[in-house]
C-alpha cells in the first residue's frame, strides 16, 4: 500500500515514483500500434473475394466479344423434321419460324446451338432455298435465300473471324451480320435476307398450325 507523505509516512523511493508511468507510456505505446496495424489492415480483410469470377463479368465492365475462333464446318443439309404434334418441344422451347415455299418451318433454338457445326442448317421449303444460321456466341440468328429453286444453297461457317461469325459461300467468306466480303476484292454474296422470326414454340405453333420442326432429340 502507497505512503501518503502528508499523512506523515514515509515518502516512496523514485524508483516506485517512476516505474509506474513509464509502464503506462509502453502500453499506451504498444495499444496505439496495434490499432493503427489492425485499422491499415482493415479494408484487405474486408474486401469480397472474388475467386473464380471472371472480371468482364463485373458490373459496369462490358464482355468482351471473342475476335478470331476459325472453324471450317459445313452446314446440315436438308435435314428430317418432326410434326408439331411429335416434336416433344416445350412450349417454352426459343424456335427460328420461318416461311417460304408455301410451307412453315421451324427450327429449335437448343438444336443450332448444340455445336459449332450445328449454327447453319440449308434447307428446301418446297423448292425455295432457306438457310437458317444462328451464332449464340454473338446472339444472332438470320435466314437466308436466293433466286434460285429447287436446290438448297451451300452456306458453311468459317468460326469466329474479326468478331463476327464468317459465311462461307463459293469459297469466299462473308460477314454474318452484314454481309460484307471479308476481302474488299470480293464479289457481293448474292445472298438474300429471308424474314424470320424467334419465338416460342407455343406461340409459332398457334399462329401455325401446319408447322413441322427440325429438333435433334
Amino acid at each position: 500500500m502507497p505512503i501518503d507523505p502528508v499523512a506523515g509516512g514515509e515518502a516512496p523511493s523514485p524508483g516506485v515514483v517512476f516505474r509506474v508511468p513509464y509502464v503506462r507510456f509502453a502500453a499506451c505505446v504498444v495499444l496505439v500500434c496495434v490499432s493503427v496495424a489492425v485499422f491499415s489492415l482493415q479494408p484487405w480483410r474486408s474486401a469480397p473475394q472474388l475467386a473464380g469470377v471472371d472480371p468482364s463479368e463485373a458490373s459496369g465492365v462490358a464482355p468482351s466479344r471473342p475476335r478470331n475462333v476459325p472453324h471450317d464446318a459445313p452446314g446440315i443439309r436438308t435435314p428430317k423434321t418432326l410434326s408439331a404434334n411429335s416434336s416433344g418441344l416445350a412450349d417454352s422451347a426459343l424456335v427460328v419460324g420461318v416461311r417460304a415455299g408455301g410451307k412453315a418451318r421451324a427450327y429449335s433454338i437448343a438444336s443450332l446451338a448444340r455445336s459449332r457445326s450445328h449454327h447453319i442448317v440449308n434447307d428446301l421449303l418446297g423448292d425455295v432455298p432457306l438457310s437458317v444460321v444462328h451464332c449464340d456466341e454473338l446472339n444472332c440468328t438470320r435466314a437466308f435465300t436466293s433466286p434460285a429453286r429447287g436446290a438448297p444453297l451451300e452456306l458453311a461457317q468459317g468460326g469466329l473471324l474479326d468478331g463476327d461469325m464468317a459465311l462461307k459461300s463459293g469459297g469466299r467468306a462473308y460477314r454474318l451480320e452484314t454481309l460484307a466480303p471479308y476481302a474488299k476484292e470480293d464479289p457481293p454474296s448474292g445472298l438474300k435476307t429471308h424474314p424470320c422470326e424467334v419465338t416460342t414454340w407455343k406461340k409459332w405453333r398457334s399462329l401455325h398450325p401446319e408447322t413441322d420442326v427440325y429438333a435433334l432429340p
